[in-house]
């Protein structure tokens, strides 16, 4: 049996327990606030790559007000500089697509990332007191799309954030966030680890943080081969139209080899699949199969920005299993 997923997100909730908890650990963490003071941030980070080895990089921004900020991500051969100014936001990249995982670098870079619900795509659920060894938390369970379920737990007296889990058709990410530092008038995650299906593919490090009296404007001035992109709250995801699952290949059933794979896959804004990178092996010739059937045979509803397609990564799972 093959099984082909999508590893996407996901209504808004009523319970306004859960909203206040939510609202109150954003304003703990939220750097970016309008209002809040400029300031620069480095992160050090090793992401899991190809071949089971990790990959050192850093991840650095400068940030003066919410339309105005530039962000640099190396990742071995990915280098991208962003620059918000005036309205656009302008990138520079070493290749047409950011992998996924440098999305996510990303998103988690801005620490209140997870506290965000979507609307009309999520639900929020109840909030349960538990407890994990000698610290009392609270749990808040997310429902989204595609029967995906996060959970959310905080500090039960401080209300950080602490721990981050997604649940989608039998696979998981886990997010741990610790030792959280004074900011300003906020606190920062000096540390987070993010594992995928009980595997470690993202660990990062707060190296330098620092507020600012003032800011240079030059550092915000688009450079003239950048070029722009559009951005929005939350980009609607690329929905896979044409999807054919790979074939298990000979040597693969006779020794019965069975599991999941994780591709990283770069969709066009035509719907096209132009990149295919593998982040979770199982078998040489399975990764292989997966590879070539979703880069020459899937095609997608192309991801949207503002209605205007854009160019996405995301992660797709296929399964191997014996009948």
């Amino acid at each position: 049996m093959l099984s082909c997923t999508l590893l996407g997100s996901a209504q808004g909730g009523k319970d306004q327990a859960a909203l206040e908890l939510l609202a109150t650990a954003r304003q703990i963490v939220d750097i970016r606030m309008a209002g809040s003071p400029p300031f620069h941030l480095v992160q050090h980070l090793r992401l899991m790559g190809p071949a089971h080895q990790w990959v050192e990089g850093d991840y650095v921004v400068t940030w003066a007000a919410p339309e105005q900020w530039r962000d640099e991500l190396t990742l071995s051969e990915f280098h991208e500089t962003r620059i918000a100014t005036q309205g656009n936001v302008w990138s520079i990249r070493t290749q047409k697509f950011a992998t996924a995982l440098a999305a996510e670098v990303r998103s988690f870079a801005n620490w209140f990332a997870p506290l965000k619900i979507i609307p009309k795509s999520e639900h929020l659920g109840r909030i349960q007191n538990q407890k994990d060894g000698e610290n009392a938390l609270r749990c808040l369970s997310v429902l989204g799309g595609w029967g995906s379920v996060r959970v959310l737990c905080f500090d039960s007296g401080r209300e950080y954030l602490l721990h981050a889990s997604t649940r989608l058709n039998g696979s998981g990410s886990e997010t741990e966030l610790d030792n959280y530092i004074p900011f300003g008038q906020k606190m920062i995650p000096q540390a987070y680890h993010l594992q995928y299906n009980g595997q470690s593919i993202l660990e990062t490090y707060v190296k330098e943080a620092e507020i600012l009296s003032r800011v240079e404007p030059g550092e915000f001035a688009a450079p003239t081969d950048a070029n722009a992109v559009l951005t929005c709250e939350a980009p609607s995801e690329p929905i896979p139209v044409r999807k054919p699952d790979p074939s298990y290949t000979r040597g693969a059933l006779a020794h019965k080899i069975q599991g999941n794979i994780v591709l990283d896959v770069g969709i066009s804004e035509q719907g096209g699949v132009e990149n295919v990178s593998i982040v979770k092996y199982l078998d040489p010739d399975l990764d292989e199969a997966a590879a070539e059937i979703i880069k020459k045979k899937w095609l997608f509803k192309p991801a949207e920005c503002g209605g205007n397609p854009v160019p996405f990564s995301t992660l797709v799972e296929v399964s191997f299993r014996r009948l």
